[in-house]
């Protein structure tokens, strides 16, 4: 009967590219995938919804016991999660406990508390990062799961268990005893030599984060710090919550004039019909017109009122009338003087923090253990920056300019000087993108970049991505053989193994790519994110420490338990907190890794379809759904390509994978955009998902420029404007801010608006494309300066390291010009032929420098200043220091602009 269904379907033409069906609770359905030999279970799995429920039925058959949420053995409800969390809490402090009375212990004997070889001080660190991966690997399970579990049940229990912890570890920061065991071992030469390199730099690492949460700090001063935390969060959480709430809607009369542009549809959202009271006495017989309360006819007349920042926006790009676009700018980018005075009081306190535990600005305090290692770099670097692309910046001004000089020329013979405000930015932007086209053309090239998309499938991108990280580092994708139904928070969840050709199996990821079918009441967190629910760490270190092993064995914790048998199931829990680990010839015992990739695409649909096959056949019905792949956009690939950053491990749990130093964390994410950006990789991963047919080259700037209104065609312009908001977020921290300086004089103080609008005018005229416009003050809705306090700069400094090493390494038009080094992505999977069966095979140049950049950088995480592997790498010239820092990045960027 199956086969004679299929036959039936394809000799009638229902479909030519149908590979295979599957029946499922008697019901028949279709693929649109092509033939089965080129069509992978990665892809499958992602592209049709049927093939993953029924892989994931067939993979549920087949444990004998459910695990629950996450892989975690005891996650199967929303009382699960509580417990856990408190259950947690008992582990953690056995481990604290131990710590405590061993370090006390030692220091009443009075002897020389490292001179033993058994001393268990020389356990610390370990003791401390075995706590520290219990606590964070429930908590971030916690905060995944409120922020993308469906149910409002497993969200409110996930929000008590978060604060359960979150109370606790605000707890340990405050717990003396900890903070001199640890400050002892790292001060005293006896313990401190018995430590391994990696060990010295999380003893630095806790020890720094103990002493920024200002414990060293006499009772008096203690309390004034955790006043001034508070007080902070307080003023931070206000500032946010009130950056998007002050937009004032905008009366605008004579709207189909003055909005000419505005599509109509949205023209027709926001007008409305009220009484014109200026105008009375007209005849009854007018039409629309009503009576006022004294009987005189009153006229009707149009106003559009804009209260959404939405239209606000639609409008700056679209309607012709400067005027109106100068209004709504000024709306758009004013805030309330309440606003602006809790920004500066946030960033005072922020000042008055750093002086009391011994800093000049927050700053200061802020960048010490970064890559650039003080504000005076980080100014330095965004400067001189500017300096080479303000220039390029103003050029594209210039066409800007030139294309408004046009416009006002067409509708005036006077001559008159022509100024370019901000307000005009969006509009005669969009005017050029559009001029390249005319509508047929547009029409056209948008049919176009439809088709394209089917060669952008999630499916055929993961595979790419699969066999891109395959020729780099050995390592690929495959659906998971430990595939439990009950770990999965939504059924659109895939899970994914990460397997290296000869370690096997090193990671999981779980793959929450797709929309929720109901988000009214499916709720899911909307931006794209990457969760760490358990990081890389060695376990067989902690079968060394047997004291503390025999404390966790006695649960002192638990002994208040009130019968023997939850004695035993509390036990039998608390072992389980540990996901499954494994053994690495020559290495050590590892826990694998656990991460989360969260998005927001388009979910895969299907179609439901009827057969009816004729009388000669005989009369029957055939029902049968057709499953579509989602279809990735070029930002979307973007997306998927930077939470994709490949997986890290390491010995401890503090430095493991994006452990690392703020300036450098998304590095490996941008490179891998980087990768995304090479005609080579672009080939080798696009493939149709019913022919798969490789995408033809010429097809390529399509697909990298979307539709000629959304290229980005002022790329200058947005880089200044990021430097300008960095250097912005530098000097709000910086000294200026704090009661000890000397504050800006009464003839240079704004005093309308505060020190921080004195500032913008004075960052917008030094670094800006434009002028300061008179009454905005932009920054109360900047609300990085909260979660980015001086640290904004980050993310444009991360992207210049990427972009460098990009250039450096793999770059065809700068060190590839042959593209030597792409010859076996290419060989391999340019061929739309059957896919080649996997064999190992003599390393090329692609997997020799893919090797390399593991090993001298990405393999690291936290444990290696990032310099160093720079400089292995070629990257820079020298290992660098506070003098050539700054010089060696800003003269390897000036080869890259």
């Amino acid at each position: 009967m199956q086969f004679n269904i299929i036959s039936l379907l394809q000799n009638h033409g229902t479909f030519n590219k149908i590979s295979f069906g599957l029946i499922i609770n008697n019901s028949r359905y279709i693929t649109t995938a092509s033939n089965n030999k080129v069509c992978s279970p990665l892809k499958k799995i992602f592209n049709d919804t049927f093939y993953w429920n029924h892989y994931v039925k067939k993979e549920n058959q087949n444990k004998k016991k459910s695990v629950g949420l996450c892989g975690f053995t005891n996650l199967h409800s929303p009382e699960e999660l509580i417990q856990n969390a408190k259950l947690c809490v008992n582990y953690s402090n056995i481990l604290v406990n131990t710590i405590c009375n061993d370090y006390i212990s030692n220091k009443n004997k009075k002897q020389d508390i490292g001179s033993s070889k058994k001393n268990p001080q020389t356990l610390i660190v370990k003791r401390l990062d075995r706590l520290s991966d219990k606590l964070c690997s429930m908590i971030d399970t916690f905060e995944l799961l409120r922020n993308v579990h469906p149910n409002p049940q497993y969200i409110n229990a996930a929000n008590e268990a978060y604060e359960i912890l979150n109370n606790y570890f605000n707890q340990l920061n405050t717990n003396y005893n900890l903070y001199q065991a640890l400050k002892n071992a790292v001060d005293n030469e006896n313990i401190s030599s018995k430590l391994s390199s990696e060990e010295k730099i999380v003893a630095k690492i806790l020890l720094e984060d103990f002493e920024n949460s200002g414990i060293h700090m006499p009772p008096e001063k203690r309390r004034e710090f955790i006043e001034l935390q508070d007080k902070i969060a307080r003023l931070g959480h206000k500032f946010t919550l009130n950056a998007y709430t002050e937009f004032k809607p905008i009366e605008i009369e004579n709207p189909r004039v003055v909005l000419k542009g505005l599509p109509y549809k949205l023209q027709n959202h926001i007008i409305y019909k009220v009484r014109d009271k200026s105008v009375i006495n007209h005849s009854s017989e007018d039409k629309d017109k009503d009576e006022d309360e004294n009987n005189k006819y009153v006229p009707y007349k149009e106003i559009a009122i804009i209260g959404e920042p939405y239209v606000a926006q639609q409008i700056l790009q679209t309607v012709k009338n400067e005027e109106i676009r100068k209004k709504v700018y000024l709306e758009l980018n004013s805030s309330l003087d309440e606003q602006i005075k809790t920004l500066e009081d946030m960033l005072f306190l922020r000042g008055d923090l750093a002086n009391l535990i011994g800093y000049s600005s927050y700053a200061e305090m802020n960048i010490k253990d970064k890559m650039a290692k003080n504000q005076e770099n980080v100014l330095n670097f965004l400067k001189n920056m500017s300096k080479l692309y303000k220039p390029l910046a103003l050029n594209e001004i210039k066409i800007l300019l030139n294309q408004k000089k046009k416009n006002i020329n067409k509708v005036s013979s006077i001559f008159k000087k022509v100024e370019f405000y901000p307000w005009d930015y969006q509009y005669y932007t969009n005017i050029i993108k559009n001029s390249s086209y005319n509508k047929e053309e547009l029409r056209n090239h948008k049919r176009l970049y439809n088709s394209l998309l089917s060669y952008f499938s999630v499916g055929t991108i993961m595979e790419g991505l699969s066999n891109l990280y395959s020729h780099l580092y050995g390592i690929s994708f495959q659906p998971s053989k430990s595939l439990s139904e009950s770990e999965l928070w939504h059924k659109d969840v895939r899970k994914l193994d990460v397997i290296h050709e000869t370690e096997g199996k090193i990671g999981t990821i779980y793959c929450d790519f797709f929309t929720r079918p109901n988000p009214s009441y499916e709720r899911k967190y909307e931006n794209a994110a990457h969760f760490t629910i358990q990081c890389a760490r060695r376990v067989d270190y902690d079968q060394y420490d047997s004291k503390m092993n025999e404390s966790l064995r006695v649960v002192e914790a638990l002994r208040s338990t009130s019968t023997t048998e939850q004695f035993e199931q509390d036990s039998v829990m608390m072992k389980q907190i540990q996901q499954p680990v494994k053994y690495f010839e020559g290495k050590g015992t590892f826990q694998l890794p656990i991460v989360v990739i969260v998005t927001n695409f388009e979910r895969p649909s299907s179609e439901y379809h009827s057969y009816q096959s004729s009388k000669k056949q005989g009369e029957h019905q055939y029902d049968y759904m057709v499953s579509k792949p989602s279809l990735l956009t070029w930002p979307e690939m973007e997306t998927l390509f930077h939470e994709m950053a490949i997986l890290a491990r390491t010995n401890f749990q503090n430095i493991s994978g994006t452990r690392c130093k703020m300036d450098f964390v998304e590095v490996p994410s941008i490179l891998m955009e980087c990768f995304l950006q090479s005609d080579e990789v672009i080939c080798s991963v696009a493939h149709h998902y019913q022919t798969n047919e490789p995408l033809k080259p010429k097809y390529i700037n399509i697909m990298k420029n979307n539709l000629p209104q959304n290229s980005d065609t002022n790329k200058y312009i947005n880089i200044q404007t990021q430097l300008k908001l960095s250097l912005l977020d530098q000097i709000y921290h910086s000294s200026l801010f704090n009661k000890h300086s000397n504050k800006i004089s009464d003839k240079n103080y704004n005093k309308n608006y505060g020190i921080s609008t004195k500032i913008l005018e004075d960052v917008t005229k030094d670094y800006d494309i434009y002028p300061y416009i008179q009454d905005t003050q932009w920054q109360g809705q900047f609300t990085h300066l909260y979660s980015y306090g001086s640290t904004y700069y980050t993310y444009f400094w991360c992207r210049k390291l990427a972009e460098e090493i990009w250039n450096k390494l793999f770059n065809s038009s700068t060190v590839d010009k042959e593209k030597s080094i792409w010859k076996s992505l290419k060989d391999r999977y340019l061929s739309s032929s059957d896919v080649k069966e996997e064999g190992k095979s003599s390393p090329d140049q692609l997997r020799i420098l893919g090797e390399k950049l593991k090993s001298e950088l990405l393999q690291w995480g936290g444990a290696r200043d990032p310099w160093i592997g720079l400089k292995n790498l070629g990257i820079i010239n020298e290992i660098i220091d506070d003098d050539n820092l700054i010089k060696n990045l800003i003269r390897n960027n000036c080869n890259s602009i």
